[in-house]
């Protein structure tokens, strides 16, 4: 693996967006998952602003752990994810919405066949930031997900945290893209300037 260069856009007008979907299987509680209100909102949310900003495409990207069956009647996350996206109006889905499946997509290609990525908190922001792409971390949810008040890169103001539709469309609609090799030293830190045996940076053997 390689760093690559940042793929740097000032509007997202017919652009092809990454959303990196909530980890289902990470929520607090059964209760919180069968209301399932706050996930349907994150969908609702980024699709009506995307809507408005007239994207091109929208590839939602689960957890790979989504593909588990979740009861008897094999239904798994996934399903879940899916039912939310239908149940979203017509009129705030005015794009593509393609679905990757995580556990045989490798998510490499799925960054780079795409502008930007948009999430709640997840690891994958350092595959995003390796690979030169802008995280957009939106997150409506009530609940944290257990083990994540202590990801400083997120809880410290690193990454820009957008808690409403109302903060994610000032956000886009005045999108221009941030100090990105700022951010990726600050977050990979002393990974950058260490060298793999062959002399050549490699993040993903140091991480």
């Amino acid at each position: 693996g390689k760093l690559m260069p940042f793929h740097k856009k000032n509007s997202l007008k017919e652009k092809k967006i990454l959303i990196l979907g909530p980890a289902i299987i990470c929520m607090d509680t059964f209760r919180y998952q069968m209301q399932s209100e706050a996930l349907y909102n994150f969908f609702s949310d980024i699709f009506e602003v995307l809507s408005e900003l007239s994207v091109s495409s929208v590839t939602i990207r689960p957890h790979p752990g989504e593909d588990e069956p979740r009861n008897q009647f094999g239904y798994t996350g996934n399903d879940i994810l899916q039912s939310m996206i239908n149940k979203v109006e017509a009129n705030k889905k005015l794009f593509d919405i393609k679905f990757s499946n995580s556990l045989f997509q490798n998510i490499e290609r799925d960054i780079l066949e795409h502008d930007i990525a948009i999430g709640h908190k997840t690891g994958a922001l350092f595959e995003v930031l390796i690979f030169g792409r802008d995280f957009i971390y939106f997150d409506n949810m009530i609940t944290p997900y257990y083990g994540t008040k202590d990801w400083s890169l997120f809880n410290e103001g690193t990454i820009k945290k957008l808690e409403t539709k109302e903060e994610l469309r000032n956000y886009l609609v005045n999108y221009k893209p941030p100090d990105l090799e700022l951010l990726r030293e600050k977050l990979l830190g002393n990974i950058l300037t260490q060298k793999n045996s062959n002399g050549t940076t490699d993040p993903f053997t140091l991480l």
